[in-house]
């Protein structure tokens, strides 16, 4: 995941490619292929930090990915950066 602030990002496809879900309590609105499933972004819509979004960075041009700094974080034990 990437995560970036929504007024940031430009997103790039058509609405009948697309299916949009939330579930829970439904702060969160995920968006994937209709055709293959693949998870493509998730955008927040309700709360304080409705300028945020997670982008599935695996989509991604490999140049792009290939310029960026990574950081690799410990949700499972210590809920810290790792570098």
């Amino acid at each position: 995941m990437a995560y970036y602030k929504a007024s940031a990002v430009r997103l790039k496809y058509r609405l009948r490619d697309v299916q949009k879900y939330s579930w829970g309590d439904r702060w969160l609105r995920f968006v994937r292929c209709r055709r293959c499933g693949c998870f493509l972004h998730w955008e927040q819509v309700k709360g304080k930090l409705r300028d945020r979004m997670g982008v599935n960075a695996r989509n991604f041009d490999p140049k792009v990915i290939a310029k960026t700094r990574i950081r690799r974080f410990d949700g499972a034990m210590t809920w810290k950066f790792l570098d």
